[in-house]
């Protein structure tokens, strides 16, 4: 197996873990009593405040619920692509484009909006922001990145 596939299947499984955790804190924080999360060390690392916080939902459905399914499809196509060959890798591009794009969104809004920032969270921000990294290694450029979200919309007006 290449490098890049083993560094993002080892990003992924550790993205995998800390959505998880996430979606457990998410739901802890709010429904037990007794919970204590391992990660507010102040007001500005502060996880509950994040889970807290009306915009840690999407449609009523915690954003890390979001992240696992992210997760979990790159995790697919790269073993699918390790299987089978590049052919899916067109796929992949788009998906952690938008992961990272997403998790700078988040990142500002912790930040500028919360007032306190999630070191889990973070954590999955330094996850995606490698992601597309390897990504676009694996495109070689920003131009092949570009590429691969034309091939993915031809290939989805084609359907």
């Amino acid at each position: 197996m290449e490098l890049r596939a083993k560094a993002s299947i080892s990003l992924v499984t550790m993205g995998i873990v800390a959505s998880g955790y996430s979606v457990f804190h998410h739901y802890a924080i709010r429904y037990s009593d007794s919970f204590t999360s391992f990660c507010n060390f102040s007001e500005e690392l502060n996880c509950d405040a994040v889970a807290l916080h009306a915009s840690s939902e999407v449609l009523g459905v915690p954003i890390a619920v979001y992240g696992l399914l992210a997760y979990v499809a790159v995790g697919s196509l790269i073993i699918d692509m390790v299987r089978n060959g590049e052919s899916r890798l067109h796929f992949l591009g788009p998906l952690t484009t938008c992961m990272c794009v997403y998790s700078l969104y988040l990142a500002y809004v912790s930040k500028f909006v919360i007032g306190s920032l999630c070191i889990v969270c973070a954590g999955m921000y330094a996850i995606n922001l490698l992601l597309f990294l390897i990504q676009v290694s694996w495109h070689s450029t920003l131009t092949g990145l570009a590429r691969s979200f034309g091939k993915l919309f031809r290939e989805l007006q084609a359907k």
